[in-house]
């Protein structure tokens, strides 16, 4: 989200084989600007169709601007014209996602190291189990 300018900027590419990425976050409540891009070629992909915001648009070669508010939460999904190729918007709380963003992390992911101590010689045996030694 741009603070100074009260928007939420996401961007998708549009290619042969579909959306990149193809699940985007958002906030409730805070302006979109939907930035697209593609080379053209994109095929069915190129007629993208989000049917809750009645919103059609052709994305040709270049790039292509949409805007638009989400109210409430949940997930928007988008396709291509035809429906073989999909998207979404997963809408979140503004208000949660702000606190989500302060507050500390309690229990990160372990690394590499918390799991396969330095130097350690490990195989997995036909069971799949993880020796190290």
């Amino acid at each position: 989200v741009d603070a100074a300018a009260n928007v939420q900027v996401v961007r998708m590419t549009v290619g042969r084989w579909g959306y990149e990425p193809n699940t985007l976050t958002i906030q409730s409540g805070v302006p979109v600007r939907w930035l697209i891009s593609s080379d053209g070629n994109a095929g069915c992909a190129s007629s993208l169709v989000v049917p809750s915001m009645n919103i059609r648009k052709f994305i040709g070669a270049g790039k292509t601007e949409i805007n638009f508010t989400p109210t409430g939460t949940g997930t928007i999904p988008f396709s291509c014209g035809m429906g073989m190729y999909r998207g979404k918007f997963v809408v979140v709380d503004a208000t949660a996602a702000a606190t989500a963003a302060t507050q500390p992390i309690v229990n990160p992911s372990p690394t590499t190291d918390d799991i396969i101590p330095p130097k350690s010689s490990c195989y997995m045996r036909t069971d799949g189990q993880i020796i190290c030694q």
